[in-house]
């Protein structure tokens, strides 16, 4: 069973999911505003894209995504390295 994308890449499209999801961040505003915003990295073409989530106190939510973003702009932005992302192995199903 396939699963279905939670979000799409901003540079080529490919669907992302959970698992794509490289770093996330948490504001509170004064008020009672909350920001999401997760980092995404797309297996197909290695370009980050944004997605950020507002929780406004007294108005409906809202949700916006932007990219595409280099590894170097979202490390920049983050203010930290990224996890290195690993290839993981392919499984010998001939046996």
């Amino acid at each position: 069973m396939l699963e279905k994308p939670d979000q799409f890449c901003a540079g080529c499209g490919a669907g992302l999911t959970l698992d794509d999801r490289v770093a996330s961040s948490m504001s509170t505003w004064p008020g009672g505003d909350d920001t999401f915003r997760s980092w995404f990295r797309c297996p197909a073409c290695g370009q980050y894209t944004s997605e950020q989530f507002r929780d406004r106190f007294c108005l409906p939510p809202d949700v916006c995504t932007d990219g595409p973003f280099t590894r170097e702009e979202v490390e920049l932005r983050l203010g930290r390295a990224l996890p290195v992302q690993q290839a993981l192995p392919v499984q010998d199903r001939s046996r």
